[in-house]
């Protein structure tokens, strides 16, 4: 039997958890995410292993722990490197595995994997350095000419700390500075969708497969697709601005959570977007542009399974979309990016899979699961398994977890050393030097009630601490702030 080829879509910092399902104006409006899970599986309590890009995105491609291949958190601007940066020897990615399989594999768009691009450590494609700069590129000023685009331009809608810009039109490829990174804003796209690097990356993935399908070629292949959105700064881009109506969106309930019997993270979290006080429930204008911003980010990807539909790809093809973290944007307080806190909304990420062969269409999984996971089962699709060793667990395959692991060092010079573990309907999330959290999920989905000293848990709770000491040894995680962790439970 033919090995099937394998198409990965990762999106950037996805807003889901406690949105997608919440926002009846944001529900159903992801073209893409929405055939695919109408024709395949959508695994319902699918995670982050980390909820940084770096760290996410070398487990994504290693399938092992952060604590393993120390690659922990993002490039810090303002020091030297004080741990892992590259992808460098010996460090193993799927890529060598399951070209030994037989396979060609690619990689298009973000890869966040120090200064090797995934071109140097053996994969076809297109990446950049670290978090890249795409819109600078002489590729994307090509697929501008080509398609007949102009530059691209955007609006300023809104910016939590230069409120002076708001009003303001930047060509993004004059005025880096206001494209990518930190830049807290929202704002409109005044020229044409297309010229959105979403649609620029999937353009590149696309001409990929038509060459694919131009040679003939019978050799299975993995195209990994990742892009740089909905990351924030937020661009809505018509069809979809004004499609999402703020004085409609409900406000979450954790929009008013007061940090009762909660971290002093919570509080540290807050204090680093201090800029956002008083915002109140106008933070809604911001979220409406965040799903906007999904939406688009989506119609872009949606041109890759229109691209396989039109080469007659899709019946041995496997598709599978998800994200690296998500995003707690307008929850616990009001707050904005991801920082230092372990919350659903940036823990959890969409993940469905789309293999018509094993794969019934409108299937839900429950199981919890990583993105870690989704290289243990590329390696399992491809016949490759044992070729690379790593901490996953197929989410196709027979086995499963009973509970599941994730860690956390924090963002940027932030540093908070945090474990969690899922069980059943519970989440633990063990602190290094700070209070320790536990909820009940069914009772309490956007976790506004920490049960951590409620003797009603105390069973739950001893029973949480046992399941995650024995995967930090099981793992090999006991080293570092890891000890003080180990050593509380």
């Amino acid at each position: 039997m033919r090995k099937p080829n394998i198409v990965w879509l990762t999106t950037d910092h996805q807003a889901f958890a406690n949105h997608y399902h919440y926002q009846p104006q944001f529900e159903g409006k992801l073209a893409a995410y929405e055939r695919l899970a109408s024709e395949g599986r959508t695994y319902e309590e699918a995670y982050s292993v980390c909820p940084l890009c770096t760290p996410a995105r070398a487990s994504m491609v290693s399938g092992v722990y952060p604590h393993r291949h120390g690659m922990i958190l993002n490039p810090p601007e303002d020091k030297p490197y004080a741990y892992r940066m590259d992808f460098d020897s010996p460090f193993e990615l799927f890529g060598e595995a399951m070209k030994q399989s037989g396979y060609r594999v690619a990689q298009f768009g973000k890869w966040y994997g120090g200064a090797k691009t995934a071109e140097e450590l053996g994969f076809e494609g297109w990446t950049l350095p670290y978090y890249g700069r795409p819109l600078e590129t002489e590729a994307y000023a090509a697929y501008l000419k080509r398609n007949g685009l102009p530059n691209p331009e955007v609006e300023v809608l809104w910016h939590a700390t230069e409120p002076e810009i708001v009003g303001k039109k930047y060509d993004l490829t004059q005025h880096y500075q206001y494209a990518f990174g930190p830049f807290s804003a929202a704002r409109r796209m005044t020229t044409p969708i297309e010229g959105h690097e979403s649609y620029f990356t999937a353009d590149m993935a696309c001409q990929w497969l038509e060459e694919y399908e131009r040679s003939g070629s019978s050799q299975p292949f993995v195209l990994k697709v990742d892009v740089w959105g909905p990351h924030h700064p937020y661009d809505t881009a018509a069809p979809f601005a004004g499609s999402v109506d703020p004085a409609a969106l409900l406000k979450p309930p954790s929009f008013s959570d007061t940090y009762k019997n909660k971290p002093q993270n919570y509080r540290s979290t807050k204090e680093h977007w201090k800029c956002l006080d008083g915002m109140s429930w106008e933070m809604s204008r911001v979220l409406a542009i965040c799903y906007e911003h999904a939406m688009v980010v989506d119609s872009g990807l949606e041109k890759i399974l229109n691209q396989l539909d039109t080469a007659g790809f899709l019946e041995n093809t496997v598709v599978i979309l998800t994200a690296d973290h998500g995003d707690q944007l307008a929850s616990h307080g009001g707050l904005f990016n991801k920082d230092t806190l372990m919350v659903e909304e940036v823990m959890k990420v969409p993940l469905v899979i789309r293999w018509p062969e094993r794969v019934k269409a409108g299937e839900k999984d429950y199981v919890p699961v990583t993105n870690m996971d989704l290289v243990e089962t590329v390696l399992e699709l491809g016949g490759a398994e044992g070729l690379l060793a790593t901490d996953g667990v197929s989410v196709l395959g027979e086995k499963r977890r009973e509970h599941l692991m994730c860690e956390t060092y924090g963002c940027y010079r932030y540093e908070f050393v945090q474990r969690m573990l899922r069980w059943k309907q519970y989440k633990y999330i063990a602190h290094c030097g700070d209070l320790d959290e536990l909820y009940d999920l069914e009772k309490d989905p956007f976790e506004m009630e920490n049960r951590i000293e409620d003797e009603g848990y105390c069973a739950v709770l001893g029973e949480m601490k046992m399941r995650l000491k024995n995967e930090m040894l099981r793992y090999g995680d006991t080293e570092g702030e890891a000890k003080e962790i180990l050593r509380t439970l």
